[in-house]
């Protein structure tokens, strides 16, 4: 869109320099620039890595399941190998990988315009890339007390959709997860 908007110049590249350095443009990253600090820090989060959607104590947060705010804008991508961190004027993007057969699944694109996990998906993404706990005993502390989550707001995601999900990410916290849901008082959905 900077190409289009600045076709009259004769050096694109010398014009984004100058307008960064007037602080009128904004880098994300290489190549990706907002031209004010209020764009939607979930739009821009997923223009910066593709594919991607915004998921883990970010999405969880957005839909109220987790009392913190939450500071960075943490989404899940595919196929990078590692995490990627981009520090920007409009605070820290993280990305993290989820496994492939599960990276489609349990996406929404809001009226913003942004693509989100749902909230199954987000709980799911986040235990895939917890550190891994073994029993219900921990999985419980670490739902409920380490993230302060309400075991009232479990129980009103769907079950249905967990119980497609969780299998498919291969982790000890999933498989436990899919335990828990057998103690869990489920809400009808």
């Amino acid at each position: 869109m900077l190409k289009d908007k600045y076709q009259g110049y004769s050096n694109i590249n010398a014009k984004v320099k100058l307008e960064v350095d007037r602080g009128r443009l904004f880098r994300l990253k290489k190549g990706i620039y907002v031209d004010s600090l209020q764009e939607d820090p979930f739009r821009c989060a997923n223009a910066m890595v593709t594919p991607s959607y915004v998921s883990f104590e970010t999405a969880l947060c957005y839909y109220d399941m987790i009392p913190e705010r939450v500071y960075a804008k943490t989404s899940a991508t595919l196929l990078m190998h590692k995490r990627k961190e981009f520090l920007t004027p409009m605070g820290l993007f993280i990305y993290r990988d989820v496994p492939k057969q599960v990276f489609s699944l349990g996406i929404e694109t809001t009226e913003y315009g942004f693509q989100i996990a749902t909230r199954e998906k987000a709980l799911c993404d986040m235990l895939y890339h917890l550190p891994p706990v073994y029993s219900i005993k921990a999985l419980k502390e670490l739902l409920f007390e380490d993230q302060r989550m309400d075991e009232e707001d479990i129980c009103s995601l769907s079950r249905q959709d967990m119980e497609t999900l969780l299998p498919l990410y291969k982790a000890n916290n999933t498989r436990l997860m899919l335990k828990l849901l057998e103690e869990l008082p489920w809400k009808e959905n």
